[in-house]
């Protein structure tokens, strides 16, 4: 019962991220993929849901892929690849890539559940199982460059959270509530260790409190020496 409550709490989770990117107009050096990875896995989940009628499938990810639409054209809206925080931070790819492997991947979908009809759910249920991992792998895509400015900023804590109670959630639900459904149980207990990881990295070093990029700690050194030249 917990399962999709907390998938739609994950599902939101990027929505206090997502109205900073609209108010200061810049992605801010934030990551595409957890967004495209969501809109395809929600996507995918839709249609397995539809295949064994399973409605808490079915309507919680209905939810999550409106939710993750509205991110990705947010994101696609004011992203510059030209703009400073953007530069060292990878998508990965480029938006393009992000679009084609999204549109190829929901018509390959389609197209077998128009072939196989309800025998695609083995297919579609697997194929979920994948993509899910890859979402709740995908802030993960920017755990390098946290490290490197020891700094959260990259991986926004109420979607690591968020990812965490999702995750072992659906993990309960596939393996008791549906009887060791993999392709329920399996990504739910792969987002588990992700999230846990995200987690971390943001107990380690918050939104800057470790050392602070080059930057900006020369910009600090230089202030006192402007003041004093300015007295």
């Amino acid at each position: 019962a917990v399962a999709p409550y907390a998938s739609i709490c994950l599902k939101l989770s990027p929505m206090p991220t997502i109205l900073g990117v609209i108010k200061k107009k810049d992605t801010g050096g934030l990551p595409l993929l957890p967004y495209t990875a969501m809109a395809t896995v929600t996507f995918v989940l839709v249609a397995y849901g539809v295949l064994v009628r399973d409605p808490k499938i079915f309507l919680t990810h209905s939810t999550g892929h409106a939710l993750s639409l509205f991110y990705c054209a947010s994101f696609l809206r004011y992203y510059d690849p030209t703009s400073e925080s953007n530069k060292s931070v990878s998508l990965p790819g480029t938006p393009r890539h992000h679009v084609i492997l999204s549109s190829t991947i929901a018509s390959i979908v389609t197209l077998s559940i128009i072939l196989l009809k309800r025998n695609a759910a083995p297919l579609v249920g697997y194929s979920s199982a994948l993509l899910a991992i890859v979402m709740y792998a995908g802030p993960l895509s920017a755990a390098k460059n946290a490290i490197a400015n020891k700094s959260a900023d990259s991986i926004p804590l109420p979607y690591a959270l968020a990812s965490l109670l999702n995750s072992i959630s659906w993990s309960v639900y596939g393996y008791w509530g549906r009887n060791k459904d993999l392709a329920v149980w399996f990504p739910g207990s792969i987002g588990l260790v992700c999230a846990a990881v995200q987690v971390g990295i943001n107990l380690l070093y918050g939104n800057g409190g470790g050392e602070r990029p080059r930057a900006v700690k020369e910009s600090v050194r230089r202030k006192p020496r402007e003041l004093a030249k300015a007295a």
